[in-house]
């Protein structure tokens, strides 16, 4: 997606300048690298989740708009996850990722598999983004017995 968008950014100077020689041409890709620098930068002020042990997560302010979905038929159960971390929960770690950044919430009839990133600075009271990677029914507490 970014090369589309330099090459999109390269033709319009092309276009701009009838004689572009190879210094502007360079400075030209020296600027797109610092806006793209810049914008790393501000995905970096999220605070990725990460932990090799469960984590206690406290009461969170987060917005519907900040949960992201693998699936679509992940979204009916949004509701449920968004009430868990607004509450506060316990987050397990997913072993079977082996990232140390994918969490197990536990809802009332779904299991979450998300990554949470915090608003910096907040204690974790703050959410800025989540992305759901699973949604399968909880069998939290299901006795199996032969």
């Amino acid at each position: 997606m970014q090369l589309k968008w330099l090459r999109i950014l390269k033709m319009k100077v092309h276009t701009s300048k009838n004689d572009l020689s190879q210094s502007d041409e360079i400075c030209t890709l020296t600027n797109v690298m610092a806006v793209v620098k810049k914008r790393n930068e501000q995905t970096e002020s999220r605070l990725l989740l990460e932990s090799s042990e469960p984590v206690e997560l406290p009461p969170a302010e987060v917005d519907e708009s900040a949960v992201l979905v693998q699936f679509d038929k992940f979204k009916p159960f949004i509701h449920e996850l968004l009430e868990e971390l607004r509450e506060g929960t316990m987050a397990e770690i997913v072993p079977v990722m082996n990232d140390g950044s994918t969490f197990a919430i536990h809802g009332e009839t779904k299991t979450f598999w998300v990554k949470i990133w915090h608003k910096p600075d907040s204690e974790m009271r703050q959410i800025e983004r989540v992305q759901i990677f699973s949604c399968v029914p909880s069998t939290l507490g299901l006795k199996i017995t032969f």
